[in-house]
Formats: C-alpha cells, sequence, structure tokens
C-alpha cells in the first residue's frame, strides 16, 4: 500500500520523505494470505475497524497493490530482493553457498539460511543510493541480513554495537532498535532476555525522522516491525481467536501501538508511506 499524499509531493519534482514500513509475517501468520491472481476480500482489511485507524487511512486514502507480490515466501530472500532490487534466485549470497554446497552448475537454492546482503549489494542497495541522493537513510527493526559467520551476524557472538554496524555498513546512517535476526530460532540463553518491543521500534524511528527533519535532510526509514512472527504473536494469533475467545483479525498487530506509531508518522508531511509484508 502506498499513501496517496506524497505522490502528489513527489509529482512536483521534489524530494518525499520514505517510510518503508515492513511487517514479519503479517499475512501468512494468520493462516491466510492472499490467492494468486485474485485480489484479497475486502474483510482482510476491515475486520478491525475502529482499533487501528491511522493504519486504516493509509489504506483507505491511499492505494491499495492487490497484485503485488513479495519476491519470495520466506524472510531473508524477500528482504534482500526488496533491498537490493534482484530477484533471490540472484542474490550473490545464495549464488556462492549453491555452488560451494551443491556444486556449480546448480540451481541457485533460495532459502533464508543463504539470503543475505553481501558482496556487490552492500553497496548496490536502496538505501545506499538513496544515501547517494543526498538522503540520510536509517533501518529500525529486524534485519536479518547478515551472515552469521560476519561480525555483527549472530546476538550471541557479537555486542549491540557491532550489530548496528553491520547494518550500517549497509548504506544506514542510522540504525537502532535492530533485531539482526529471528528470535524464535536463537538458540543461545542471551535470546531469552528480549523479545517484542514495538515501543522500542517506535521511539528510535521517530527519533530518527525527528532528527532529519531538524536539519532539513530528506530521510529514507526501513521499519520493520518484529511481530506477528513468532515467538509468542503468531501462536497467538494462528488460530484467530485469543485466550478470552475475541476474535483477532489480519491487522490487530498493530493495535497495541498504532496511535502512538502511525500519529508520530503521519506528523511528517511531504511523506512517501509504503506497507508491505516481507514474505506474501
Amino acid at each position: 500500500m502506498i499513501s496517496t499524499a506524497a505522490i502528489a509531493v513527489a509529482a512536483l519534482g521534489s524530494k518525499p520523505n520514505i517510510l518503508l514500513v515492513n511487517p514479519d509475517d503479517m499475512l501468512s501468520a494468520y493462516g491466510a494470505g492472499w490467492p494468486a491472481a485474485t485480489a484479497p476480500p475486502a474483510t482482510s482489511f476491515t475486520a478491525a475497524t475502529g482499533l487501528t485507524p491511522h493504519f486504516d487511512r493509509i489504506i483507505n486514502e491511499g492505494a491499495t497493490f492487490t497484485r503485488a507480490y513479495s519476491a519470495s515466501g520466506m524472510c531473508s530472500p524477500a528482504r534482500a530482493a526488496l533491498l537490493s532490487g534482484r530477484y533471490p534466485s540472484r542474490n550473490a549470497y545464495a549464488e556462492s553457498m549453491t555452488s560451494a554446497q551443491l556444486g556449480s552448475g546448480v540451481r541457485t537454492k533460495v532459502t533464508v539460511p543463504w539470503s543475505f546482503l553481501t558482496g556487490t549489494e552492500i553497496a548496490n542497495n536502496v538505501a545506499a543510493t538513496l544515501r547517494s541522493c543526498a538522503y540520510t537513510t536509517g533501518a529500525v527493526g529486524k534485519w536479518h541480513l547478515t551472515p552469521g559467520s560476519e561480525s555483527g551476524g549472530e546476538y550471541s557472538t557479537s555486542t549491540y554495537a557491532t550489530q548496528q554496524a553491520s547494518v550500517k555498513s549497509r548504506g544506514f546512517d542510522y540504525a537502532d532498535g535492530i533485531y539482526i535476526g529471528n528470535m524464535n530460532t536463537c538458540t543461545s540463553s542471551v535470546c531469552g532476555s528480549f523479545t517484542h518491543n514495538n515501543e522500542w521500534l517506535t521511539l528510535t524511528a521517530a527519533r530518527f525522522m525527528s532528527d532529519a527533519l531538524a536539519v532539513s535532510t530528506p530521510f529514507f526509514l526501513y521499519y520493520n516491525p518484529t511481530v506477528p512472527h513468532s515467538p509468542l504473536s503468531k501462536l497467538i494469533l494462528s488460530d484467530g481467536v485469543c485466550s478470552d475467545g475475541t476474535t483477532v483479525s489480519i491487522h490487530h498487530f498493530l493495535y497495541a501501538h498504532d496511535d502512538v506509531m502511525y500519529t508520530r508518522f503521519f506528523l511528517y508531511s511531504t511523506i512517501l508511506l509504503l506497507v508491505k509484508t516481507d514474505d506474501m
């Protein structure tokens, strides 16, 4: 989805601020994704009417692309494709790993452990390109694009500062509120000390945008909520019913911070606001 407010701004030739919201498993976590070549039913977006007024505003006032699909049905391949502009089968790390593990001449294996931003894609991606066009660039939330073998690629083997540096090396001036990978697959004890924190992500995102506005610099923010991906949230939402019998809908995951996050985001006029999910 894209907000119409910034479409007019872009048409005037000015540099709009760009906010790309990329929630993790937004549709597939509910077990009812968009079928191929079929527009999603209206109830997909109206079931939670009134609970998320700012998210609803994007839907009602913007453009909804009902035939737009992610480049992959898996997290890292889709995220790498979104930032690099390359099909997942042409991801540099995936090609290298396929050749090394399966032999030359084998079709590239597109999978989560083998899809990251490495090689030429470190410098050739959306963030790096926009930075070269005088944008300040920021990343907040889930990353999952640094190999575990690289410094900053794992929760258990690197400091938070090193993880931030890893993200910044891929075209971002700012990286905070970072979750370097999935929490549910982390086997280190360190991962038991934290979980989803939408308020933290909102705070760091708002700080980045405010700082950019203070110096009149156009910004690109790559904003990645960790929910409704596991742990916990997917289990709660997957069957559509909470423990108290309340039915949940496709965007209940935004309810807890809709007023805070989207009220703040809509304060930034001349913004090109896009919302997509990583693997649908």
